[in-house]
């Protein structure tokens, strides 16, 4: 070794020395004051100035001091040893306890890192063992300790291992040229540089400005290649192009995977889970035991009919041979219970097969259209046309009631042999009718409250096919467009929605919704829900046509809304569509809380235009308020991604949201929605009947309310 390499040597380790002992005395007279230094963090839970430098120093003394260099794996160490990092460090530093993952797995990593500059000092220069602790170190290294490192680095269990690292290090291309200060920090300083608003910088942009020279410069072709594409296919993104929600530019551009258990250009704390969504996996479609005995039950039930229809024909035969007692022996009509019944409606002309279904009323008298009703038939409504072509029992041409699509909704005749009746009697949903879903209240006193509208907000017997009756309704009316009255306690502004032929067919052939349709579906939620319960000032909407990525100054029309419908702790629900995807947003400014619900599971990180946003509305709210906010907790907002279902297809986000909000509505508790999500809809996906059940109610909502003005 050189004279000069020694002096260069010598004034390394001088520094590292220096700069140890300064911390050291920095905190020991910091503990002596009974003061913690505060430390800053970013949105991704990684730390920042103020106080990072000396943050991250004093992590790689206690990792060199508290973690003995014979524990090779992090996983392994005792928990005393973890508790007693966690306890000296929050001696040292103001850290909430949410922080204690991250600061124990930085100080694993550390703890690694050291054991690997040891591992450098196992031989000397002429390639001989040390058998004693470097002198640097011997005051915290005992021999024993130093003696079975020694051993553990040099089985040859250990060298095969490291021979396969530094192969696979050999490759790596594109070199890091930040030395200590990190991709958490780097960001904090060029978002400082940029003087905007902005809350992150795109992970390509840190990937490729950790990689210049201090000069400015690209040293590197490979760097240069990279950044590069980089350019080319940012410039692609800008124009339209969508990139899969598990990529990113970066990704794309060093077409290379990432691995597993870190993100590469975000720095340590995120990892792929969290930075990339995890698709849901499509599952084998299988017919359900209940829904084969389910089949079973109907074919019983349709040999049932044939074996009716044969009894009924039969009697038909006896009254054309004049036969009446045979008629009246061989036909055996249902017994009709009073009150209304619903049933099923068949017909023999020319065939016998199922026409529609509506109810049998049963209580209105025998006459019909002030006409005797003819023997053997009774009154029915018609409530469901399947087949409009079919020629009515009993036609009354004065009404123009001639097949059974002229008499939907109307009352006629029908012959009691060709009615299926239904076994629970069917009754009309009873507006007082109310259902009992828990509260924090209630498990908190073991009682339940009873809060007016249940679960399906319109009855949970509501089982009346509203979407065929409002597809019936429609498709041959001349009323091509309706207004929606929007009162200003919904959005926060009046105004009149209009519902088009086109929005109620999303619905009704389960096409991907827009943003009407989610709007009529916000008015039934405020005319069943809030209203009723007085929950006004609880909760709050954002309207979803002002916010979209086509708009300007979202910000500051969420802000707005905020500032103008402040109340403690009431949560705006925002449905936000990105172009071609619904999610939910949840704010509770009160808090500066963000809830983030996605169908698709996509992590907040690949959202930042959604994030900067709300970031930005809440810093408006924040500063009508002349809320003081310390400069390390000023973009500080927290976001926390709910593990709500998600959807296996690419269609249903628009019904996921309807029911988030819903569900939200019915279940949120004082502002606040569980990370896990409520218990009684923690799901993996939406049952088809859960999406049905919102559909029939928005269908119920828009023919009874909208359309009919009932």
């Amino acid at each position: 070794m050189t004279s000069q390499n020694k002096d260069d040597e010598s004034t390394s380790k001088n520094k590292e020395n220096r700069r140890g002992r300064s911390i050291l005395k920095d905190v020991a007279k910091a503990r002596k004051e009974n003061r913690k230094f505060e430390v800053g963090w970013n949105n991704r839970d990684q730390p920042i100035d103020p106080n990072k430098t000396k943050f991250s120093s004093y992590l790689g003394l206690v990792a060199k001091t508290m973690v003995p260099i014979t524990i090779d794996d992090w996983k392994t160490t005792p928990q005393h040893i973890k508790d007693s990092v966690w306890t000296d460090v929050t001696q040292a530093f103001e850290i909430d306890e949410s922080r204690m993952k991250y600061v124990l797995g930085k100080v694993g990593e550390l703890a690694r890192s050291f054991r690997k500059q040891l591992g450098k000092l196992v031989h000397d220069e002429e390639g001989n063992i040390n058998d004693q602790p470097p002198p640097k170190y011997a005051s915290i290294i005992s021999l024993d300790e130093w003696t079975e490192f020694v051993s553990m680095r040099t089985s040859e269990e250990f060298q095969r291992l490291s021979d396969e690292n530094r192969a696979r290090a050999s490759g790596y291309t594109h070199k890091y040229r930040k030395s200590r200060l990190g991709y958490a920090q780097l960001e904090q300083n060029m978002l400082r540089e940029m003087g905007t608003d902005a809350t992150y910088v795109p992970r390509h942009e840190l990937w490729m400005a950790a990689r210049l020279h201090a000069t400015g410069d690209i040293m590197d072709e490979n760097v240069q290649q990279v950044w590069d594409e980089c350019v080319s296919v940012s410039e692609s993104v800008t124009q339209g192009e969508h990139l899969p929600p598990d990529q990113d530019i970066l990704l794309k551009a060093l077409k290379s995977a990432e691995h597993p258990g870190r993100v590469r250009a975000v720095g340590y704390g995120v990892t792929k889970g969290e930075y990339f969504p995890r698709l849901p996996r499509k599952k084998e479609a299988r017919v359900p035991t209940d829904e084969f005995e389910a089949m079973k039950k109907e074919l019983v039930h349709l040999r049932s009919m044939v074996e009716k229809n044969n009894q009924y024909c039969e009697s038909l035969r006896g009254e054309k041979r004049g036969d009446a007692s045979k008629s009246d022996k061989d036909s055996c009509p249902p017994i009709i219970p009073e009150g209304v019944t619903p049933c099923d409606l068949y017909t023999n002309n020319p065939t016998y097969h199922l026409v529609g279904r509506g109810s049998v009323y049963n209580q209105l008298g025998d006459t019909l259209h002030n006409r005797p009703l003819p023997p053997e038939h009774v009154r029915v409504g018609v409530e469901i046309v399947l087949d409009g072509n079919a020629p009515l029992p009993v036609p009354n041409e004065d009404a123009g009631l001639l097949l059974l699509d002229d008499a939907l909704g109307a009352h006629v005749a029908w012959p009691i042999g060709l009615i299926d009746l239904k076994i629970k009697q069917f009754q009309q949903p009873n507006e007082h009718d109310k259902d009992t879903i828990p509260t924090k209240e209630s498990v908190a006193s073991g009682n339940e409250i009873s809060v007016q509208k249940p679960v399906n907000l319109y009855g949970s017997s509501d089982k009346v096919p509203y979407l065929t009756f409002l597809h019936t309704y429609v498709k041959d009316s001349l009323t091509r467009q309706w207004d929606v009255p929007m009162p200003k306690e919904i959005f926060n502004e009046e105004y009149t929605e209009l519902l088009s032929h086109s929005d109620i067919y999303e619905i009704i052939n389960h096409e991907w919704l827009g943003s009407c349709t989610i709007c009529v579906y916000v008015r039934l939620l405020y005319n069943l829900l809030l209203v009723p319960n007085m929950w006004v000032s609880r909760f709050c909407f954002i309207n979803p046509t002002k916010i979209g990525p086509e708009y300007t100054q979202q910000s500051q029309y969420i802000g707005q809304t905020f500032i103008e419908r402040d109340q403690p702790n009431t949560l705006f629900l925002s449905p936000y569509n990105t172009g071609d995807h619904w999610m939910l947003v949840v704010v509770n400014p009160t808090t500066e809380i963000v809830y983030y619900l996605d169908s698709l599971g996509v992590n907040i990180g690949q959202r930042q235009q959604l994030r900067r946003m709300f970031d930005n509305a809440i810093k408006i709210y924040r500063a009508n308020k002349g809320t003081k906010v310390s400069k390390v907790k000023f973009s500080n907002i927290k976001w926390t991604m709910i593990k709500c279902p998600t959807q296996d297809n690419g269609s249903d986000c628009g019904y996921y949201v309807l029911r988030y909000m819903k569900e939200i509505l019915l279940c949120s508790q004082e502002g606040v929605i569980p990370h896990e999500y409520f218990s009684t809809y923690r799901l993996e996906k939406y049952s088809t009947e859960l999406i049905d059940e919102v559909k029939q109610e928005w269908c119920r909502y828009v023919l009874e309310t909208i359309i009919t003005n009932k």
